[in-house]
């Protein structure tokens, strides 16, 4: 019967043991980080459907029209100097939009051979219209993939922030 109740109560301690809490530091690098994901899922998640979009106004002289599918299949022509008012997704201090900026845009493009100085991100899909006004429309596919595989906490671009913990300080 001694026995019986040694090997009890030592496998009781060995549980308790096992059960007991890991001293903070240890937690945090398990429990804190998953915390912290979940409660930054929503506003990641957000703001990065909100970079697959691009949408902008412009008004200056000149003319341009542009098409493209990607960097491989696009074609247009342009020869404008521009200010440019829209919403173009976020950078590293928030939501970026355009506002009163200088652009000039001249040159001619075919399924990615560029002539002149324009730049365009590879991964855009959309279209362009200028006559002396003109509305500028598009999607990037590869922010578009962030945004899908952030529905399983994956940042292929890097961008997530720590929105919570940059309240909190």
């Amino acid at each position: 019967m001694i026995r019986k109740t040694r090997i009890a109560l030592l496998t009781l301690l060995a549980l308790a043991l096992y059960a007991a809490p890991a001293p903070r530091e240890a937690r945090a690098g398990t429990f804190g980080d998953v915390a912290k994901a979940v409660t930054n899922y929503v506003p990641n998640f957000v703001m990065d459907t909100v970079d697959v979009f691009k949408v902008d106004i412009s008004t200056g002289e000149g003319f341009g029209v542009d098409a493209r599918a990607t960097h491989l299949a696009d074609a247009g022509f342009s020869d404008y100097d521009v200010a440019r008012f829209g919403f173009l997704g976020r950078d590293d201090s928030g939501v970026a939009l355009t506002g009163d900026e200088a652009n000039t845009d001249r040159g001619m493009h075919l399924l990615g051979v560029t002539m002149g100085d324009r730049a365009t991100d590879p991964y855009d899909v959309g279209a362009k219209v200028h006559a002396f006004m003109g509305l500028e429309v598009g999607a990037n596919l590869k922010k578009a993939l962030d945004a899908v595989t952030g529905l399983v906490f994956i940042d292929l671009e890097g961008d997530n922030h720590d929105y919570v913990g940059e309240m909190m300080s």
